[in-house]
């Protein structure tokens, strides 16, 4: 079946027009919003608390996953969902993950994709990893399963220790998608359920690899180092079925002038 998108950028957001249209007090309620925990901890949760006061929106972030919140709003469980992929991407996920569960997911007409930030993802390593530089090519032998020695780039001689997110993440998908062709990652690479949990293991172990939201590294730049790699960003984004409510569209456009 087939769906639109409609993908609005950041940058479209006018600082003297919102400046003009304070938001209103006048939708008092609930969201509940379920995906992206990238766009949940990093994006919406540092800005709900003034969007609240202002609003009078109570604001219920559930980090779910990517994956998840697709689903959710798909089965019409939720208004709105949070996703750290496009949305062809965020959809095709949703849709693999019904099928391995026995379910058939439905696409509704008119899907829409309101980005509101884009995000640049880093490749970290330990600390004590003396490999500065990685190409396309390595990180997806690594990642794959090819290369399983830091000898084998210039590192010491110890074994690669892959970390990353569990099913269902988005940015586990876009680094599948963008450096490994949609080849699987190799048998063993360890899963971890939190963006924090995944650097706190590559902190831990020498051999560890893992790939992570530059605004999160930026909070917890002490436990690893990132090494120079390809340019890899995402979009980060809500999606709503039709035009969303006014209360979604307050915080669409609070959360684009807040990240800028």
């Amino acid at each position: 079946m087939q769906f639109s998108a409609t993908i609005s950028g950041v940058w479209l957001v006018c600082g003297v027009f919102l400046a003009l249209l304070p938001l209103s007090s006048a939708h008092a309620g609930t969201l509940e919003i379920h995906g992206s925990t990238t766009v949940a901890k990093e994006i919406l949760a540092p800005l709900a608390p003034a969007f609240e006061k202002e609003t009078g929106t109570t604001l219920k972030l559930h980090g779910t996953g990517t994956v998840q919140g697709m689903v959710a709003l798909l089965q019409r469980k939720v208004d709105v969902a949070m996703v750290d992929e496009s949305l062809e991407d965020a959809l095709l996920s949703a849709r693999k993950s019904a099928l391995k569960q026995g379910m058939t997911l439905a696409v509704p007409e008119h899907l829409m994709y309101h980005e509101i930030a884009r995000d640049r993802m880093l490749v970290v390593v330990n600390r004590h990893n003396p490999v500065v530089h990685l190409t396309r090519s390595q990180l997806k032998d690594i990642h794959t399963g090819k290369i399983a020695n830091w000898q084998a780039v210039g590192g010491e001689n110890l074994a690669v220790r892959v970390i990353i997110r569990h099913a269902g993440s988005g940015s586990r998908s876009v680094f599948q998608k963008l450096v490994m062709g949609g080849e699987e990652y190799a048998k063993g690479v360890q899963e971890a359920g939190s963006t924090r949990l995944l650097l706190d293991l590559v902190s831990q172990a020498k051999g560890g690899i893992g790939v992570v939201s530059a605004t999160f590294f930026a909070q917890h730049a002490g436990m690893a180092k990132f090494i120079e790699a390809p340019l890899l960003t995402r979009p980060l984004g809500l999606v709503t079925i039709r035009e969303p409510s006014s209360e979604v569209r307050e915080l669409i456009d609070y959360a684009r002038a807040g990240v800028k």
